[in-house]
């Protein structure tokens, strides 16, 4: 990282994680534990990656996306159970584990190893003090996919959207983003 790089108050990172091969994402309801998707539109993708964040390091550096009216989606509802969370009670403990690893490589080691080169930096020219610093190797890259498709797609006739449900489902779903009741048929 350039000294400008790091003075600057804006920084960029990349990551990757598997959708299906329709671009939907697997969630998870902490209450029955069952497995769902989602349509993952590169304007939600924000939202799916702040409350995480926020848990992890205490904030989050990423902006929450909002839906076609312009309403943030905070709370989502169980399709199979309608038990309604926050969107960080409705992730998988794949993916959770998966940004943990992606953070503490990309944020927390680097600025760790930062913290003590400085330090090490500041006493060089001191005779009484001296500090060295031997970091030890960046942990690997986690890397995620490939998703299974493993489930089947419902229209959901209240909002016009598109999940995806265990293909053995037959009985009565809500939908994620209202939480109406539909029979499937």
């Amino acid at each position: 990282m350039s000294e400008l790089e790091r003075d600057s108050d804006y920084q960029t990172y990349q990551t990757q994680y598997a959708l299906d091969a329709n671009r939907f994402f697997r969630r998870g309801c902490a209450s029955c534990g069952l497995h769902f998707k989602l349509s993952a539109e590169v304007s939600d993708l924000s939202s799916l990656l702040a409350p995480i964040f926020t848990k992890t390091i205490g904030y989050s550096p990423v902006l929450s996306s909002s839906d076609a009216n312009g309403e943030t989606l905070d709370q989502l509802t169980c399709p199979y159970c309608g038990h309604t969370a926050s969107q960080q009670e409705m992730h998988t403990e794949e993916f959770t584990s998966y940004i943990h690893k992606w953070i503490d490589r990309q944020l927390i080691q680097p600025s760790i190893r930062n913290m003590f080169a400085d330090l090490s930096n500041s006493f060089s020219g001191n005779e009484f003090i001296q500090i060295t610093h031997e970091s030890s190797p960046i942990s690997v890259q986690p890397i995620s996919g490939p998703e299974l498709p493993d489930m089947r797609k419902v229209r959901l006739l209240c909002c016009d959207k598109t999940i995806k449900i265990m293909a053995h489902w037959l009985d009565l779903l809500y939908c994620p983003f209202c939480v109406q009741k539909t029979v499937l048929r």
